[in-house]
């Protein structure tokens, strides 16, 4: 049985941090967030080519948001899962990109 991910980690990449907070991301994330997951069903999860879906894997990994599971056995072969390194992220506000804000309307 695979060691738990630390229950929080704190961001320390503003490459990581802009992927983390990227509403587009949310799905990706979602899916290997908390549980494990392979490719091919992070791509059904997300309705994202597998292809698409497997570079952003690669980014992530080196990103270091994700990390290899056990994997699993499928026709035979062994297939590669992937984690999220932690149950959930901290990201400090000096490295959350510039939020833009609607000017208000006045009446």
């Amino acid at each position: 049985m695979p060691a738990a991910p630390p229950t929080a980690a704190t961001v320390t990449s503003s490459a990581l941090a802009a992927f983390l907070l990227s509403p587009a991301s949310q799905p990706l994330i979602s899916a290997f967030l908390g549980q494990e997951c392979t490719v091919s069903d992070a791509a059904a999860l997300t309705g994202v080519s597998v292809n698409t879906t497997s570079k952003r894997v690669q980014r992530l990994l080196a990103l270091g948001f994700l990390v290899h599971g056990q994997g699993t056995r499928r026709a035979g072969r062994q297939v590669p899962t992937y984690h999220s390194a932690a149950a959930s992220y901290f990201i400090p506000y000096d490295l959350a990109p510039t939020i833009r804000r609607r000017p208000s309307r006045k009446n």
